[in-house]
């Protein structure tokens, strides 16, 4: 593959054959191609600097790629060659994690690997997305970094289940994502004015990608693998988009507060059943009121299970500077210790 070392931003190489890059002129020119190919070569791969090629006066020396910007008589006539790379070699590149699940996947792989189907995979990519939101929220770029990998691992896995089943392949998955955010964003690839309101572009733009549906049939299409508070959310703003709400908060909130007092004659009845519909409705109309106050229920409720970890963090520590053990300990006697943590946090 012939590259221009001077448009290597946008010129990619093929690690797994032969690649030429011209126009290693000068010494800045070598360590800027360095930086840019060592995204998908380690910087001790061994690479050939030529120079005056098919004259007198040729000249090939081998070396590590991370030292071609070292090397003595770079000048007009000089030209880099890097050999074709195995998978393993080069693992930054995306090909090549591909060709390694692939070999995972083979009847020389891994056996876990091989008898995993996208039914089998599903609870693994919903905890690796949580894992990245995880990672995010503790600013934890390093571990950022590392899920976003496992989360990718997920998808070349399920691309390459696919293609072993003529279903569709990783160039299709690229392909339709690609296609997608121009068609939804002509404002930057189409000579089109940038809207007032890019939500209600999008949503616009979306609908016309699918069959007319009706409000309900939109609401079938979410996800029922949501989180439940999500998912109590997503559906009520679609029925709020077409003017199915309260008039206002207070009027939610109001009718939450009849959905406890519900919930509170049922429990007062012992019946499991009746309990567990009306906290349902308990629960789905507080997403609703706290919706309509502008609050995320799904984030709200994750706070406060974090606070309280972090109290109950605090207050067993608390009980092991007194030399008790918790789990032996009076409730009367654990309240004043959940209160001193409390104070603390």
């Amino acid at each position: 593959k012939l590259l221009d070392a001077l448009q290597l931003d946008k010129q990619i190489p093929d690690v797994h054959c032969l690649n030429i890059i011209c126009q290693i002129y000068d010494k800045q020119v070598a360590f800027d191609a360095k930086i840019a190919l060592e995204e998908y070569y380690p910087d001790n791969t061994l690479v050939y600097l030529v120079n005056s090629a098919g004259t007198p006066q040729e000249r090939i020396e081998m070396m590590p790629l991370g030292k071609i910007d070292r090397a003595t008589g770079i000048d007009h006539l000089t030209t880099l060659i890097i050999p074709p790379q195995s998978a393993l070699a080069s693992p930054s590149d995306f090909h090549s994690f591909e060709e390694i699940i692939k070999t995972l996947r083979s009847k020389e792989g891994c056996p876990w690997d091989r008898e995993q189907t996208h039914e089998s995979l599903t609870s693994y990519i919903i905890e690796e997305a949580y894992e990245v939101v995880d990672a995010i929220e503790k600013g934890d770029l390093k571990g950022l970094c590392e899920e976003l990998g496992d989360v990718l691992l997920q998808i070349v896995l399920h691309a390459q289940i696919a293609l072993e089943e003529d279903e569709f392949t990783m160039g299709e998955i690229i392909k339709g994502v690609s296609e997608k955010m121009i068609r939804r964003h002509p404002h930057v690839f189409s000579q089109t004015d940038l809207p007032e309101d890019l939500l209600v572009q999008w949503d616009e733009i979306k609908k016309q990608e699918h069959s007319p549906m009706s409000i309900a049939e939109e609401m079938q299409q979410v996800p029922k693998c949501f989180p439940a508070l999500k998912y109590a959310q997503k559906l009520q703003k679609k029925a709020a988009g077409v003017g199915f709400d309260f008039e206002g908060a207070k009027q939610a909130f109001e009718k939450m507060l009849s959905e406890i007092k519900e919930l509170h004659e049922a429990v007062e009845g012992q019946n499991t059943a009746e309990i567990e519909e009306e906290a349902g409705d308990v629960l789905f109309s507080a997403v609703n009121a706290l919706r309509l106050y502008g609050v995320d229920c799904e984030q709200a409720l994750r706070k406060s299970a974090v606070k309280f970890l972090n109290r109950f963090e605090k207050m067993e520590k608390y009980i092991e500077q007194d030399k008790l053990t918790l789990g032996q300990i009076p409730i009367e006697v654990l309240e004043g210790y959940w209160e001193r943590a409390k104070k603390t946090i």
